[in-house]
């Protein structure tokens, strides 16, 4: 759906305002003799208008008469003009009282009219002093709206201050209700980081957010991908956020537009800084305009559009010029303080930074979460002759590493490994050992150059005993990323012995042993490791610091691979929260990768939808750890069990294109599932099975024959998709005595009932699917417990467990595999493509439409021509045709 720019944005997040103002309203109706009113006091477009306006349409909704008046900068020198519609034959401006008998008398007078008058700070005293008049003798119930921080003429004033009217605060919107705002006013289909940012940069100002979404969509900015809008965060000044921005820094002068434009290069300042590149009385004055404040020691422009106006408009050379103010004048003030922001303003401003400054800043930009930022400066040091240049290396392959250039990071790993391993400090040693594990293995898919540099150093004479632990604690991390668990479990615990040191080593073997324990069912085992994780927290190491998230993390695989997914997805969702504020784009992605994952296993189809589609949006920008097919495997499943094949295949066919080989362990069970769910819902009942039981045998990259739970899992939708029960029921039963998790057991519990054809147990282990939160299991459980009781003739206990599968259906957003005629529905995207191919119209006229590829418009008619039991284009437009026996063909989803 197209944004258009001119719809009015819904008003949200006001209700009690809105409330107050309808109640002033009504009084003014059952007191007609009483003043009344409200004068709403805000900064510029928080919504005092709006709030306003709203409140005069719910009074002529009530056939209250509404005037308005308009405070202006040109209705401002001349006496009334701002009233003069109020009554045009008023008599002489000299004679004020006769002025305002004659404006009363024009005025409606049952019942008493409401009157809005905005801007009225920009009132002449004159029209002002009309207007005290008119509600003084109840002529009139009066709404104004007064910008916060101005000069506001003494009548309007004496409205709220003799509590003639009520006065109304507003401040801006908080982050969480302009998000709101937001995601109505795109339909809620904008991503939470999307919305989320823009609400920061808008800081609560409804109108700077819509000019930053006008400009933004405009320059695709802002762009609809897949039915969600994704922001890539690039403001974007466009000509009306200038004129908004404009009229509140129109009048400044050269002097304050000067000392304005220092303080946006820098912004935020501290105090004795601010007033060492802007006059005191420059600040004073920006300050009583509201344009700057100043809290807590720091000085800050009032709202952060405002820089981006103001360094649009200054230009190259006068924001160069100063950054060199800024860097005199924090050198003099604290020479040792600020390093990371005074070295970029050297160098930015084209003065060179000493090049021990530049490595020192480019390690505080990694820490700030500025990779781009690290990577400039790290370089710059290269340049500048560096003495520690291996260092300098090492912080610029970090950087790069983070902004998916991984090349590049093992480029610069290779030439400082000789210095690094040499002379460098443990510190240092660690990072270049990590990034270079990041680099080959995890990047660029060089497992084996990556396992032969660890076992190099492993080997090497020279080698100290902390680098020999941690590259061996660093390959069981590739083992346990390939899926080799029983090699992780052997090697972690040579690295995690008695005498192990609280170190990264130890903090890295703990967590791929736990990984492995956890996707072997042993979740059990996993605990006890997640408390030997918070123990090395407990110590106090730095190295150790990151062991607390990596224990929270695999308690959430713990409790999704145990089959309490909604549990797993209240933490999930909770830390999605917390992430999508201040972090870089695969911290958030990966968040929303887990949240979607828990929100699909809970059978939340539509939301598990939304949010994978946020994570695939993210991880396009940057995935460090192949993260974006796994991501898109999901997505797949998603889109299979929403109906619609033709997204499924494509979202599949891009996973398999993405991964790395050997797969990953931790997403290789979803890339399995994706190809079980479209072949599932294309009808090939035979071919799912099939895919399913050859995953669960294969021992290398493309099975999961270690994966106790997961296998498990596939072998259940091997059984309720056609295959040989009877053969599976042992073979699960033998996992489930050597399983630590309850869901290995109940899942072999389900088959060994479809195995006896025992409906009654299969429909008690739906139950107990249903009340750990597997929706989507429950309703396979009672689907096929029902067929097993038709099968029977027993025809009422088979309706009772169809109307439950159908409510776990509904629930789960998802339709039931066939209609009530038996024939199976067409997706949304299934019914166009075969609409138009109806018609005649060829493949690359329908993608082009569409804007489809082809090839997911011949996979979309091959589902069509199946599901229709059609064979040529042809007879496509009987087959679409309802008739009396088969109504509903088709369905949306």
């Amino acid at each position: 759906m197209a944004y258009d720019p001119d719809r009015e944005w819904p008003f949200l997040a006001r209700d009690a305002e809105l409330d107050a103002l309808c109640t002033t309203i009504r009084a003014g109706l059952d007191t007609p003799d009483a003043p009344g009113g409200a004068v709403i006091v805000a900064g510029a477009g928080v919504g005092k208008t709006r709030l306003a306006r709203e409140a005069a349409q719910a009074a002529a909704a009530r056939g209250i008469p509404t005037l308005r008046v308009v405070g202006t900068r040109a209705t401002r020198q001349t006496p009334y003009a701002a009233v003069a519609h109020l009554a045009a034959h008023a008599g002489p401006e000299e004679d004020a009282a006769a002025r305002y008998r004659a404006v009363a008398a024009a005025l409606p007078a049952d019942p008493r009219p409401l009157l809005v008058v905005d801007d009225a700070q920009l009132l002449d005293p004159a029209s002002a002093a009309l207007i005290l008049h008119l509600v003084i003798t109840a002529a009139v119930t009066v709404i104004a709206t007064v910008r916060r921080g101005a000069v506001v003429p003494d009548p309007i004033t004496a409205l709220w201050a003799d509590e003639l009217v009520t006065r109304i605060d507003l401040t801006p919107l908080p982050p969480r209700e302009l998000e709101e705002v937001l995601r109505a006013a795109l339909d809620e289909r904008i991503t939470a980081a999307s919305a989320h940012r823009l609400a920061a940069t808008a800081a609560g100002n409804a109108l700077y957010a819509r000019e930053l979404v006008r400009a933004a969509v405009a320059s695709g900015a802002l762009a609809e991908t897949d039915g969600v809008w994704t922001w890539d965060g690039t403001v974007v000044v466009g000509d009306r956020l200038v004129d908004a921005v404009g009229r509140r820094l129109g009048g400044l002068s050269a002097d304050d537009r000067v000392a304005l434009t220092r303080l946006a290069v820098g912004e935020p300042l501290s105090l004795g800084l601010a007033e060492r590149v802007a006059e005191p009385d420059a600040l004073a004055r920006l300050e009583r305009e509201g344009l700057i404040r100043i809290e807590d020691g720091l000085c800050r422009l009032d709202h952060p559009v405002f820089a981006d106006v103001l360094l649009a408009d200054a230009g190259v050379a006068t924001t160069r010029a100063a950054l060199r103010i800024l860097v005199e004048a924090s050198e003099q003030l604290s020479p040792g303080e600020d390093l990371l922001r005074r070295t970029t303003w050297r160098l930015e401003s084209g003065i060179a930074p000493p090049p021990d400054d530049l490595v020192h800043a480019a390690r505080l930009a990694l820490t700030a979460f500025d990779p781009a930022r690290a990577a400039r400066l790290a370089e710059a040091a290269i340049d500048a002759g560096a003495a520690d240049a291996a260092q300098a290396r090492v912080v610029w392959a970090i950087a790069c590493n983070q902004q998916v250039r991984f090349a590049e990071a093992a480029r610069l790993l290779a030439v400082a490994e000789r210095d690094v391993l040499r002379t460098g400090s443990p510190a240092l040693r660690r990072e270049w050992l990590d990034a270079s594990v990041v680099a080959l293995h995890q990047g660029l898919g060089r497992t084996a150059d990556a396992e032969h540099l660890l076992e190099r150093v492993e080997a090497a004479t020279s080698a100290r005993p902390a680098d020999r632990r941690l590259a061996r604690a660093l390959r069981a991390n590739i083992l346990a990323d390939d899926g080799r668990l029983a090699e992780t479990v052997d090697l972690t615990r040579a690295v995690l012995g008695d005498d192990a040191p609280p170190d990264y080593a130890a903090v890295v073997a703990a967590s791929s042993l736990g990984e492995a324990q956890a996707t072997m069912g042993l979740t059990h085992s996993a605990r006890q490791t997640h408390r030997m994780l918070y123990a090395l927290k407990d110590a106090g190491v730095p190295e150790a610091q990151r062991a607390g998230d990596y224990a929270a993390l695999q308690e959430l695989m713990c409790q999704m691979l145990e089959g309490r997914v909604d549990e797993a997805s209240v933490v999930a969702e909770g830390v999605y929260r917390m992430l999508v504020a201040g972090h870089e784009h695969t911290t958030v992605g990966l968040a929303a990768l887990v949240a979607g994952r828990c929100r699909l296993g809970q059978g939340r189809i539509a939301e598990a939808a939304q949010t994978m589609r946020e994570a695939v949006d993210l991880l396009r920008r940057t995935d460090l750890d192949g993260a974006l097919p796994w991501a898109l495997s999901i997505l797949a499943q998603i889109e299979a069990l929403r109906g619609d094949v033709g997204a499924a295949q494509e979202a599949l066919d891009e996973s398999r294109a993405q991964h790395r080989t050997p797969v990953p362990a931790r997403s290789r069970f979803d890339l399995i599932l994706a190809a079980v769910r479209v072949r599932t819902a294309a009808g090939d009942r035979t071919g799912a099975a099939r895919i399913a039981l050859a995953g669960t045998t294969h021992a290398g990259a493309d099975g999961i024959e270690q994966f106790t739970v997961y296998r498990a899992q596939l072998r259940y939708l091997a059984a309720l998709q056609g295959g040989d029960a009877a053969l599976l029921a042992p073979e699960l039963a033998a996992d489930a005595a050597a399983c630590e998790s309850e869901l290995v057991a109940l899942i072999a519990d389900a088959v060994s009932a479809l195995a006896a054809s025992d409906p009654t147990t299969l429909a008690r282990i739906g139950e107990r699917f249903e009340q750990r939160g597997l929706r989507l299991e429950a309703m396979d459980a009672a689907t096929a417990a029902a067929r097993l009781l038709r099968e029977d003739g027993q025809a009422a206990r088979a309706a009772r467990l169809e109307t439950r599968a159908l409510r776990l259906a509904r629930q789960c957003g998802v339709e039931m595999p066939r209609s009530p005629t038996g024939r199976l529905r067409l997706s949304r995207r299934e019914q166009e493509v075969a609409a138009l191919a109806a018609e005649g119209r060829a493949n690359a006229e329908i993608a082009q439409r569409l804007t489809l590829s082809v090839r997911t418009v011949e996979s979309h008619l091959y589902q069509a021509f199946g599901k229709l039991g059609v064979q040529r284009r042809e007879d496509l437009a009987a087959a679409l045709s309802p008739t009396p026996d088969r109504p509903e063909t088709f369905s949306e989803f």
